[in-house]
């Protein structure tokens, strides 16, 4: 006899989990099927000979206990769990004959950049007003709009995103600096989302900016800490995990979600499925285009992936910041990034950067060590042969390394390596795609799946839908889809929202 719950989700990573979680909290009963042998996706930590790394996510932000992902815990009672680490810098860029650190802190990330840049003070100045504009008008839409609510009212609400829709960060930033070097500098954080500023969506880009002012922060004990503690917060409120649980297949009648079947024929009922993984699996494999419209297949078929990556993980003997590390450095060959995402598209590595989580963990490592992962760019391609490739690829990453900081090889001591064919095992990514889809103007926020599908009962949660790319829109993607399976089954009202960014509440109280 097949077992039945209220809900079932796919894929056991942060917005999955997430979404599970809230909605155990809200009363329903929800299974969670992991096809891996562990919960947390591209979240999911693991240990070599004493040392702890991060394949993925390195940082996040809106910790603080009044911050997002502080009142999710606080919500599922699970807050004394993780503790956070806050960055002291956001991160440090070098570039031939440049280095710069950016600090925490909006104004004192505006003051370096121009000290950097004197003749580019007005110009920055003027963009970065722009930008807070920008992010309040984006972080004021809601999350769905209220179609009794005229949408060309609520548009006319926001003329910056308006303006920015389609922009790339390249295009945004142009018109305020005329001087190149200083676009490549206000644009080098884009190898956290994975695209080139040519090619990057600009909302996308200014939203991890705007947050990032208000600190990264680390779990202590790596990122599966927040995976267990959210794995906590299912399990005391009545909700299952299983690994080892590959879905094969979603199953549907009469337009509806019916349950899912797994590889070992066992069937599993519920009136509502999380899809919380690669997308174009999902529906091209599990649900089957001929129980979707034909538009939805045309859809995913023009998405194009992010790209993967090429991660070196080691130990590292020495104090890495006399060499001038801090938490996250980014590494760069050249000035033109254009260059830099030619390369990487040919299977150069490139956008490295170089995390040390030890400096705000030293648990990361044994005693007098450091943990140290370093990550590369390169195409979400499984048919090149990126196992012969390892040395070679490795050798390249860790001489741009040691030409930003002298003296780093001779610390540091390389224990695995990962390429697309490691994450797309880790994660069930086509490709290893380590951000989902691309992360182009047409391809973000409400360019990418939606939550909701035509398939009644379906949902879409993570990286592939709506939210997009990052750790915080995983948690936020899963929010927002509880709120909508909680809604289906009765229970409007039962997933709080949280709020919006701390950041802006805390600026509306100073202002009233």
């Amino acid at each position: 006899m097949s077992a039945r719950h209220d809900a079932i989700v796919i894929g056991a990573g942060l917005s999955g989990l997430s979404a599970a979680a809230l909605l155990a909290r809200a009363g329903l009963d929800v299974v969670v099927l992991e096809k891996a042998d562990g919960p947390g996706g591209c979240a999911r930590s693991f240990t070599r000979d004493g040392f702890t790394f991060d394949p993925a996510v390195h940082v996040t932000v809106e910790a603080r206990p009044e911050a997002y992902i502080g009142l999710l815990l606080q919500h599922l009672g699970v807050a004394d769990q993780v503790v956070f680490e806050r960055f002291g810098e956001i991160y440090r860029v070098d570039l031939p004959g440049f280095s710069m650190v950016a600090p925490t802190g909006r104004e004192d990330f505006l003051a370096a950049h121009q000290d950097a840049f004197p003749a580019q003070a007005r110009g920055l100045a003027e963009l970065f007003e722009m930008r807070r504009e920008l992010y309040e008008q984006t972080s004021s839409m809601p999350q769905r709009l209220d179609l009794a609510e005229d949408i060309e009212a609520v548009m006319a609400r926001v003329p910056r995103v308006l303006e920015h829709r389609r922009s790339t960060v390249e295009s945004a930033i142009a018109p305020y600096l005329d001087d190149e070097r200083a676009r490549a500098v206000m644009g080098a954080s884009w190898p956290y989302l994975g695209s080139s500023p040519d090619r990057l969506s600009f909302l996308l880009f200014n939203q991890m900016l705007e947050t990032f002012h208000t600190g990264g922060w680390f779990p202590r004990g790596g990122f599966q800490s927040l995976v267990d503690a959210i794995v906590c917060g299912l399990e005391s409120a009545g909700g299952t995990l299983r690994t080892g649980a590959e879905v094969t297949r979603v199953l549907s009648a009469d337009g509806a979600v019916t349950g899912v079947e797994l590889v070992d024929g066992e069937q599993i009922l519920a009136e509502t499925v999380i899809g919380a993984s690669d997308g174009t699996a999902l529906l091209a494999e599990l649900v089957g285009w001929d129980a979707l419209p034909a538009s939805w297949k045309r859809r995913v078929g023009r998405y194009t992936l992010a790209p993967s990556a090429v991660t070196l993980f080691g130990g590292f003997d020495g104090d890495p910041q006399q060499l001038g590390m801090v938490d996250e450095n980014i590494v760069f060959r050249h000035w033109d990034h254009r260059r830099t995402w030619a390369e990487l598209q040919d299977g150069r590595p490139g956008g490295l950067w170089a995390s040390v989580p030890t400096l705000v963990d030293p648990g990361m490592a044994p005693a007098g060590r450091h943990s140290v992962t370093i990550t590369g760019l390169v195409p979400a391609e499984l048919s090149r042969d990126w196992s012969a490739a390892k040395p070679e690829l490795a050798e390249d990453m860790i001489a741009a390394v040691e030409t930003a900081f002298p003296g780093f090889r001779d610390g540091f001591d390389l224990m695995e390596t990962a390429t697309p064919a490691t994450y797309a095992r880790w994660t069930g990514n086509r490709g290893g795609a380590a951000y989902g889809w691309e992360n182009t103007p047409s391809q973000t926020a409400s360019k990418r799946l939606p939550h909701v599908t035509p398939l009644n009962g379906l949902l879409l949660a993570g990286h592939w839908s709506e939210e997009g790319e990052s750790s915080l829109r995983a948690l936020t993607s899963g929010r927002a889809v509880a709120e909508l399976a909680a809604e289906r089954h009765g229970l409007a009202g039962a997933v709080p929202s949280f709020g919006g960014p701390s950041s802006l509440r805390e600026a509306a109280r100073a202002g009233s």
